[in-house]
């Protein structure tokens, strides 16, 4: 099942760099440290950066969005968040994904870009990073050919297109002889396998 209210969009950042930028959630000038005032009504425990690195004709853009996660989650999801910042690369990997949608577009741009989830860490290189209170994954569009053609396809239609991204962690059934072998969607249509809930970065408009 998703996770309740228990992560908040703060702080999106779009820019464009000679070369890509890993890790920028800790460089100096990164909103990282003033975010828990973006969340006055709530205690912000952590912070979930997901740092989109996009192919341009001179150097990268970089789409960064800066989720606060709320310290008072204790569900399931967030126990598979924790298990996922403290896990190795290949936990990871096998885990991260994204849901698009494109709201506002061409039916070509629609069709192109779709609606399945994709488990990431199988179509482009991800990277993962942790500093004081945030961890971060760097998703490398630019290291799948098929990934950056539909990039800049994207691109080529951007004033006239709202593109939603949902990103989740994917539950998985647990290596136990009581699991479920065969987890089934629940009826919002997010995996759940075992007592372990999908975690999901809400979508919103930052403060």
């Amino acid at each position: 099942m998703p996770s309740g209210q228990g992560s908040r969009l703060l702080a999106v950042e779009f820019f464009r760099a000679p070369a890509p930028v890993y890790d920028v959630a800790g460089r100096p000038g990164a909103p990282t440290a003033t975010l828990g005032a973006r969340c006055p009504d709530a205690s912000l425990g952590s912070t979930f950066v997901v740092n989109m690195v996009l192919p341009a004709a001179d150097g990268v853009y970089q789409l960064v969005m800066y989720y606060g996660i709320l310290a008072d989650e204790r569900s399931g999801a967030a126990k598979l968040l924790k298990r996922f910042c403290s896990g190795s690369d290949a936990f990871r990997n096998a885990r991260f994904k994204l849901i698009p949608s494109v709201e506002v577009g061409s039916w070509f741009v629609k069709k192109a870009v779709g609606s399945r989830p994709a488990i990431l860490g199988k179509a482009v290189k991800q990277r993962f990073s942790k500093g004081k209170g945030y961890f971060e994954v760097d998703v490398d569009c630019n290291s799948s050919p098929a990934a950056g053609r539909v990039v800049s396809l994207v691109k080529s239609y951007a004033k006239s297109l709202v593109v939603d991204l949902a990103f989740v962690i994917e539950a998985q059934p647990a290596s136990n002889p009581n699991s479920n072998p065969n987890p089934n969607p629940n009826p919002n249509g997010w995996v759940t396998g075992g007592s372990t809930a999908d975690y999901r970065l809400c979508r919103g408009n930052p403060n």
